[in-house]
């Protein structure tokens, strides 16, 4: 009854989202079943964040998460590790099994997105397994993942063992771990690489799906394209634009795996790309649209209004139509056909 009344004040104000501070939102997981009841039937207008923990998620809890309103929740789990001695060295305990089939049905999902978080710098952890864990998440393919580096907070467990463990950090904020038993400054720092070649390549939408193709064809490509990303000096501050990025991966596809390249130049000319430099593959100009295509994305009308576009791309088995109207989108497709 509290919550029912501060969220009714809150969006009496016209307030739209709402963070929950708790970190394990689903404990006990009758009450978040009541809230989750509550948000979907009495504050659809209300968008939620929530921290949730993958290890405790029972069958009603799951159930409520289906039912939930398109892109009402927001979910974030803190995974950390897959690895069960490193969970164990850090006091977090739990079932890395239970925890990764809860992130598997979260990710499956499609009524909300769910990011879901690691950490470089724990103790055990050495740069072997932390490649696994991401080599996990990307099979698992979550909305978003962040790699973080640890935090030896003031205060912690972790910060009153931390000579014991062999842990050294840095002594000002934010307290990151700087080198371990098993992990070296080289590597942590080489950690923080990699967290943001998941920033810029995994977590952009118009990258993920041919990110995850190129992880799912080759157990090898993390290590594979972060040492191709390292050659173009790529650091953990590293900025480009969307076509830059586009461009490297583009790069390595020719280098690596030919076959990926229509996957990349279907993702080009969705991003509202240039369809002047398409890589791999050249457009064709159509006057209509031919016979046999089958809409898939934006309005099946868009092909017949003035100053309608539409550009044919297709490989040995497949084509797509895609049309561009800047009446309608000034940079993106506005209809798209197979």
């Amino acid at each position: 009854e509290q919550v029912r009344e501060e969220l009714t004040m809150l969006s009496a104000k016209k307030v739209k989202e709402i963070r929950l501070l708790d970190r394990s939102f689903n404990l006990p997981p009758t009450r978040a079943v009541k809230l989750l009841q509550l948000f979907r039937e009495e504050f659809p207008e209300l968008n939620f964040h929530l921290e949730i923990h993958p290890e405790f998620l029972n069958s009603e809890l799951c159930e409520e998460l289906k039912k939930a309103n398109f892109q009402q929740l927001h979910l974030e789990a803190g995974i950390q590790s897959f690895d069960q001695l490193v969970l164990n060295a850090c006091g977090r305990g739990g079932n890395t099994d239970k925890a990764r089939e809860g992130l598997i049905f979260l990710a499956s999902c499609k009524n909300f997105d769910t990011h879901a978080d690691l950490l470089a710098g724990l103790p055990e952890q050495n740069w072997q397994t932390l490649l696994n864990d991401i080599k996990s998440m990307l099979e698992i393919a979550p909305a978003e993942i962040q790699l973080e580096i640890l935090k030896v907070l003031p205060g912690t467990e972790l910060r009153a063992q931390a000579e014991e463990l062999k842990i050294r950090y840095n002594p000002e904020t934010p307290y990151e771990v700087l080198q371990t038993a098993d992990l070296s400054v080289e590597e942590l720092y080489k950690a923080a690489i990699l967290s943001r070649m998941l920033d810029l390549f995994y977590n952009q939408k118009y990258l993920q799906e041919i990110f995850r193709k190129l992880a799912q064809n080759n157990e090898d490509f993390v290590e594979d394209f972060f040492a191709y990303l390292l050659e173009k000096d790529f650091t953990a501050s590293f900025t480009a634009s969307l076509r830059k990025r586009f461009l490297l991966l583009a790069e390595y596809i020719k280098k690596h795996c030919q076959e990926e390249g229509f996957s990349l130049a279907i993702q080009w000319l969705k991003a509202g790309l240039s369809t002047s430099d398409l890589p791999f593959y050249e457009l064709e100009k159509l006057d209509a649209l031919p016979c046999g295509f089958k809409l898939i994305e934006g309005q099946d009308l868009v092909k017949s209004k003035k100053n309608t576009r539409l550009w044919l791309l297709k490989n040995e088995d497949t084509a797509y139509v895609f049309a561009f109207n800047r009446a309608i989108s000034m940079q993106f497709p506005c209809a798209m056909w197979i």
